[in-house]
C-alpha cells in the first residue's frame, strides 16, 4: 500500500465517522457525557489535514487545455 493509498483510505474512513455521528450534539444521559461535537470537530481537522497531505503526495500536475478557433 503506498502513502497515497493510506491516505485516501483514512480518508475515507474519516468520511464515513463523520457521516454516521449525524448531527447530534453533545449531551449528558446519567451522568454520562458524550461530545459529539468536539468529536465532529475533530474528525473534520483530521479530515482536512489529511486533504493537504493527499494534495502534496499526489505531486504536482500541469493542466493543459485545448480549444478549436
Amino acid at each position: 500500500m503506498t502513502v497515497l493509498s493510506s491516505l485516501e483510505a483514512r480518508r475515507t474512513a474519516l468520511a464515513t465517522a463523520i457521516a454516521a455521528l449525524g448531527t447530534e450534539m453533545s449531551t449528558s444521559l446519567d451522568g454520562e457525557s458524550v461530545q459529539h461535537d468536539q468529536h465532529r470537530m475533530s474528525l473534520l481537522k483530521e479530515l482536512g489535514e489529511i486533504n493537504v497531505l493527499i494534495s502534496q503526495a499526489a505531486g504536482p500536475f500541469d493542466v493543459t487545455t485545448e480549444g478549436a478557433t
